[in-house]
């Protein structure tokens, strides 16, 4: 603090040292910490996520956000879904184009539309904090603040819903009857 410096980023730093040190040696293995060093979608979803979102809508002044629930819905639901579309697409895009691919290998594989569009609903939640904390400092006004949290909040939920189906649908749902991948 006496630095300025984010907790959050320096939890990072740390975190990425600490798994540069146990992956290349081996050390996670030896100590029984290959599970804790390997993301788990289940520990995420069903553990780490709940008590985050319940904060997150906890801290909500529920009064200005019941009443100007239609339009954070409008951001949250049609806005993520948008979002996942036009990130999706343009990933499938520059992924059919090859725009990913060094010395042969593609690093990112966005060919198919399926992943594409995953990753686009994975990244359309968008999370924002240093814009709610710039808002709290120089007392922007409270509907618009009421706005942008209340939107992050469901927009997580949404963005679940979105990877969820998704992953339901499967490759197939993206075949054209033809056949061939559209």
């Amino acid at each position: 603090e006496k630095r300025h410096i984010p907790s959050s980023s320096v939890l990072i730093v740390l975190g990425a040292a600490v798994g540069a040190i146990l992956w290349p040696t081996g050390l996670d293995a030896h100590l029984g910490l290959r599970s804790v060093t390997f993301f788990d979608e289940s520990l995420f979803v069903y553990i780490l996520l709940p008590p985050i979102i319940f904060e997150a809508g906890f801290s909500l002044i529920k009064r200005p956000f019941f009443r100007n629930l239609g339009t954070i819905l409008l951001f949250a639901v049609p806005g993520t879904v948008l979002t996942m579309l036009i990130i999706g697409g343009a990933l499938y895009a520059a992924g059919a184009y090859g725009s990913f691919r060094i010395d042969g290998a593609d690093a990112l594989d966005f060919r198919t539309p399926l992943d594409s569009f995953v990753f686009g609903a994975l990244i359309s939640a968008t999370d924002p904090v240093a814009t709610l904390s710039i808002m709290g400092a120089f007392n922007v006004d409270p509907l618009m603040y009421t706005l942008v949290a209340g939107e992050s909040v469901l927009n997580d939920a949404v963005a679940i819903v979105l990877v969820r189906i998704l992953q339901a649908l499967g490759p197939a749902a993206f075949q054209h009857p033809s056949g061939f991948a559209q």
